[in-house]
């Protein structure tokens, strides 16, 4: 049975070259730092053995050796509503600071990105386009008006909390029968 691209080892491909595994790394990662005839013996044992790299592994080794914050993060929405002459919007309706939300998203890998209802025309039907274009699946929704613009969005592609100060479920992500 022949084996499959994804059973071929760097280690494999090290030992048909004659080289080590970091040295068949490098060649693989395309790195400067390998000599041209190495280059060419780690690339011709890999054509061999017809390996093909896994797109979702050498992304996440790039992200480990990097040490550094991955640059594409997982965003969740913050939905709040923009309306300044309603009679509820107030900063103290906010439960939770932005500050807070920020930082406990950071420190499981996502990014928090605020997104206003009511602001520069922004409807529920828009705001719904746009996150789904962007690949948001998680809203916090932070419903700041008494119109209540958020009850309008379709929940039906997102996982979305609303942060009250009672056990009870908000108008806003309430589940509604269709």
């Amino acid at each position: 049975m022949a084996a499959t691209h994804s059973s071929i080892s760097l280690q494999t491909i090290a030992q048909k070259a004659g080289v080590s595994a970091m040295t068949a790394s490098r060649v693989l990662r395309n790195s400067p730092n390998v000599a041209p005839t190495t280059r060419r013996r780690v690339l011709a044992a890999a054509r061999a053995l017809k390996y093909r790299p896994d797109p979702h592994l050498a992304r996440l080794m790039n992200v480990v050796r990097s040490r550094k914050t991955p640059r594409l993060r997982a965003v969740i929405a913050i939905v709040r509503e923009d309306l300044p002459h309603d009679e509820l919007h107030a900063p103290n309706y906010q439960y939770v600071s932005l500050r807070y939300i920020r930082g406990r998203a950071e420190q499981h890998g996502y990014h928090a990105e605020e997104f206003w209802l009511g602001r520069d025309g922004l409807g529920p039907e828009r705001l719904d386009k746009i996150l789904q274009a962007r690949g948001i699946e998680g809203l916090i929704v932070s419903p700041q008006s008494s119109r209540m613009l958020c009850a309008q969005l379709d929940y039906s592609h997102f996982a979305a909390v609303t942060l009250v100060t009672d056990c009870s479920i908000h108008p806003c992500t309430a589940r509604r029968e269709t």
